[in-house]
């Protein structure tokens, strides 16, 4: 498995990543961390509580997107739901310390902007469930600064008229399956073992391909841009940090076998973002 959650794997795993510099002269030609113990990492981690600021989190010059005066904060909350105790095959407990039966409930604001247009604030919440729950962990993301597509003005010096958009995003527990909700519906993704897409059940063989199909999509067309730029934003922080802990083993791997290289949803998501910057 690869960890769910998408802030708060980004925001709350910079807690961790502080920790987790090797040693000068460290050996780190180990095989790469098993995916479900980077999820369990990140998940202790953020599991002790957690307040981030930054006022400067995320630049990505190609797709003109930037994420500015990020506050996130959060801990436990209520209970995650039945945990199957022992790993697939393994025979053991994925968990040994038996305490991760919880929710971890994230909450927090953005500064998007996008292609050069007016900032949006953007308000975060994010549920996350622990390695082997029976729950897909979700993203939502409402956009405060949204332009009401039903608003119309009766002057040229009208000010534009907003209308907050919630936009909400889910992953299952091998963080191959996907589904994002909007005012225009709701749209499944699955990335396929062989790197193509599923999308609403019909399968695309690149990236380009499926990225087409979910510019068409009414889904799609109902978030606004920033909404797509904090979803790259928090995607590309996710690899970094994964990344990192892959680097330097701080997943406590403990022997478990690497998990499968998965497709990472990041490059769907910038090809997207890169289909509507075109067409604006």
């Amino acid at each position: 498995m690869q960890p769910k959650s998408l802030v708060l794997v980004t925001l709350a795993g910079a807690t961790l990543l502080a920790a987790c510099n090797p040693a000068a002269g460290t050996n780190n030609d180990h095989a790469s961390l098993s995916a479900r113990a980077v999820e369990k990492s990140f998940f202790n981690g953020a599991a002790h509580g957690f307040d981030v600021t930054s006022p400067n989190w995320f630049t990505d010059s190609a797709l003109k997107v930037q994420v500015t005066n990020v506050h996130l904060s959060g801990g436990l909350k209520g209970t995650g739901g039945t945990l199957k105790t022992q790993a697939a095959g393994t025979g053991a407990s994925d968990d040994p310390s038996g305490d991760l039966a919880a929710e971890v409930d994230v909450e927090g604001t953005a500064i998007v902007a996008a292609d050069g247009g007016t900032p949006h604030q953007m308000i975060i919440h994010e549920e996350d469930f622990p390695p082997m729950s029976d729950h897909d962990s979700g993203l939502s993301l409402t956009d405060n600064s949204a332009t009401d597509p039903g608003a119309l003005t009766t002057a040229a010096a009208d000010a534009p008229k907003t209308k907050p958009i919630k936009a909400t995003f889910t992953a299952d527990a091998d963080y191959v399956r996907f589904t994002a909700t909007s005012p225009g519906g709701t749209v499944t993704l699955a990335i396929n073992p062989d790197g193509s897409y599923t999308v609403d059940g019909t399968n695309y063989a690149t990236t380009a391909a499926a990225a087409k199909a979910l510019l068409q999509h009414p889904v799609q067309k109902a978030v606004t841009l920033e909404h797509l730029a904090m979803l790259d934003a928090a995607l590309a922080t996710r690899s970094k940090a994964i990344a990192t802990l892959n680097a330097v083993d701080c997943g406590n791997s403990g022997g478990q076998r690497p998990g499968p290289a998965i497709p990472d949803p990041k490059e769907l998501v910038q090809a997207l973002i890169a289909l509507r910057e075109k067409a604006h």
